[in-house]
């Protein structure tokens, strides 16, 4: 047998090891793959009903969908990874991303701020679209509430202000004695 036979036969072989090594491995990760799509699945299709009266339209619903279903399947492959052998991998890959979160949250921190408090006033079962209410300096009807922003009609010109939420959020006054519901 030539050298180069030898070199083939032995390759082979350490091939054929290793796959017969590795397929309980590949197995695993191909089932966990296999269920983590199902649950990723049920699970935005769930809160795909709270993204509906959180978000003020449907660009910023699909948005937050994507979110949470980019964050899952991140965490899906930090786990197969792991499963398929490669620990340090799926450490360093999560200690990165969430360094690389802390200075997005950081860059972001206004928009976030807005976006908390946007939430805290959508959940608010009093301050809704037809409400009278007084902020820091406006008072007016309540036009719309989104995530960022609250659109505010005043009552002396009828101009439209549009107000940051967190602004708003840490205090404003609801008007209950002007006949509206409240």
């Amino acid at each position: 047998m030539s050298e180069l036979q030898s070199m083939a036969k032995a390759l082979i072989e350490t091939i054929a090891e290793a796959a017969v090594e590795a397929t309980p491995r590949l197995v695993l990760a191909a089932g966990f793959l296999l269920v983590a799509a199902i649950v990723v699945r049920l699970a935005v299709g769930r809160i795909s009903g709270e993204f509906t009266a959180v978000a003020g339209n449907p660009a910023q619903q699909r948005l937050l969908e994507l979110f949470v279903r980019v964050l899952l399947w991140f965490v899906v492959g930090l786990v197969t990874l792991a499963l398929l052998g490669f620990e340090q991998l799926a450490t360093a890959l999560g200690t990165a991303s969430g360094f690389l979160a802390l200075g997005v949250a950081f860059a972001l921190r206004q928009a976030l701020s807005e976006v908390v408090a946007g939430l805290y006033l959508i959940k608010d079962e009093q301050f809704i679209q037809g409400q009278r209410i007084t902020t820091d300096s406006e008072t007016g009807t309540i036009e719309h509430v989104g995530l960022r922003r609250t659109k505010l009609r005043s009552d002396e010109d009828q101009d439209l202000t549009v107000i940051s939420n967190d602004r708003i959020e840490s205090k404003w006054k609801l008007h209950v004695d002007d006949g509206r519901p409240g």
